[in-house]
């Protein structure tokens, strides 16, 4: 990744989740990824402490980020199909050459979606890194 560090990630990250209901436009592969990553991270974390305490309520909290993170999720993959030209419907028939044609980079060129992103640049700006 180009210079995406953790507070970006985590910035890109809440970014969705206020932005969870945004199937519209296109989203860059550095975006995608920082959002992917953070969620991994995040979920690893949890994973964690589920293995750890063997808490119920650790368990509970786990599904409740699971089913919450669902609409950012499918909001930003949406967007990223969208930068890569193609339909966000794609996500139904998702397999895992889909997945790996979401982290390649995109061209740069407009297309049905709209401009190419800058969403890194948005966040950073945004947040006056």
């Amino acid at each position: 990744m180009n210079n995406i560090n953790i507070k970006i990630m985590f910035r890109v990250y809440l970014h969705e989740f206020k932005n969870y209901a945004n199937f519209k436009g296109r989203a860059s592969v550095e975006y995608y990824r920082s959002f992917i990553l953070m969620h991994g991270m995040i979920f690893l974390c949890l994973m964690g402490l589920c293995a750890l305490f063997h808490e119920k309520t650790l368990i509970q909290l786990l599904f409740i980020y699971l089913l919450s993170g669902l609409l950012p999720m499918l909001a930003v993959m949406t967007r990223r199909f969208h930068d890569l030209g193609k339909s966000g419907w794609n996500i139904i028939g998702i397999n895992t050459l889909t997945l790996a044609s979401l982290i390649r980079e995109s061209s740069s060129e407009p297309n049905k979606y709209g401009e190419k992103p800058n969403d890194i640049a948005f966040i950073k700006e945004k947040t006056s890194l």
